[in-house]
């Protein structure tokens, strides 16, 4: 699954493709091969696109499966499609479109939802009330990856983590984009939910 188009969560797709031999079916949003920019240092726009092509996925034999609505991969794990923008903000930071295609992963719990996120581009408040409707579930067991607290003023942090806080989620895990202080935030705000990240962490549900 490819949470959105930009760089950051794609560089390593020709990486990971070159190295294995076997098929694999992608899941993506429609828009995956749409141009995106970020803006740079002094103003100037960055080119922050995928790096490959459909043709190049389809020689390293990827079934590439392109979706706007919920799309269920397993009985209980759900990639959200297109999340609406009708419970808060979106998340956008230095990026210069409204990321349509930011997507997450919902796992139904016997706890609750699980919301696995890419950047959080949707906002939190959207990725998890949509993660509700689509799961038909009502509380929040944990949400993992990437809030995009990065860019957000002080006020809108502290809106989001009072979000959270009325959820009283399990697991909050943090990571990429939420950046140092956010981190922070969020272990202060729910310590005994918080869960640092980073690359080999492993939680069992």
């Amino acid at each position: 699954m490819i949470s959105h188009r930009h760089i950051d969560h794609t560089g390593g797709v020709k990486a990971f493709l070159n190295a294995r031999s076997r098929p694999i079916k992608m899941i993506a949003h429609t828009n995956l091969f749409t141009k995106a920019y970020a803006t740079g240092e002094g103003g100037k726009l960055e080119d922050i696109s995928v790096d490959f092509t459909r043709e190049y996925l389809e020689s390293r034999g990827v079934d590439l499966v392109l979706i706007r609505e919920p799309h269920r991969i397993a009985n209980d794990v759900i990639v959200s499609g297109e999340i609406p923008r009708k419970w808060g903000p979106s998340h956008t930071g230095a990026v210069t479109d409204e990321v349509p295609d930011d997507m997450a992963l919902y796992i139904k719990h016997i706890n609750g939802l699980i919301a696995i996120t890419g950047c959080g581009h949707s906002g939190i408040e959207n990725i998890v009330e949509y993660g509700f409707q689509v799961t038909e579930l009502s509380r929040l067991y944990a949400i993992i990856g990437g809030l995009h607290f990065m860019g957000l003023s002080e006020d809108r942090v502290k809106q989001v983590i009072n979000y959270l806080v009325s959820k009283s989620p399990s697991v909050v895990v943090g990571t990429h984009c939420t950046g140092i202080l956010g981190i922070a935030a969020l272990h202060n705000a729910l310590p005994s939910a918080f869960r640092l990240g980073g690359v080999g962490l492993v939680i069992e549900f």
